[in-house]
């Protein structure tokens, strides 16, 4: 009935004809309009929760039993060639992965990326061995 009294028109006149004559959009495409307003929405909030997050795909998951188990080896640095120590760490609610680079004993170069506080200390540290690897290849940087 509001509608009819907006816009002035019989009251035999359909409900679609009168929301034409008044300019509003069919509850059909109303909803479709809201229902995609409403996934951009969600999309741009995962966005923010996942800003530094890098996705890692993988091609084909290995079965745990098939793995391949890394032994720690200590050692002494020897301070001759090439040298890349990595770190990611989370303290005081702050998000950091860094590494640097020493040559012959000398640090030569060294980065620190601040990441997104939702982040885990395992992905910072994933992180940060990406990110000096990247170095590596962008430094032609064979054996280190």
């Amino acid at each position: 009935m509001p509608l009819i009294a907006i816009t002035k028109c019989y009251t035999t006149v359909s409900n679609e004809a009168l929301q034409v004559l008044y300019g509003c959009a069919p509850l059909d495409l109303k909803i479709e309009l809201e229902i995609e307003v409403a996934k951009q929405i969600k999309i741009i909030k995962k966005e923010e929760i996942y800003e530094g997050f890098q996705n890692f795909d993988c091609e084909k998951l290995m079965k745990p039993w098939d793995t391949i188990s890394i032994g720690w080896i200590y050692f002494e640095s020897s301070g001759a060639g090439h040298e890349i120590y990595t770190d990611g760490s989370k303290i005081n609610n702050q998000v950091d992965a860094s590494y640097v680079h020493y040559y012959n004993g000398t640090e030569t170069d060294s980065c620190l990326i601040r990441l997104g506080n939702q982040n885990t200390v395992f992905m910072v540290e994933v992180m940060a061995i990406s990110r000096a690897i990247d170095y590596c290849i962008d430094k032609n940087i064979r054996n280190s």
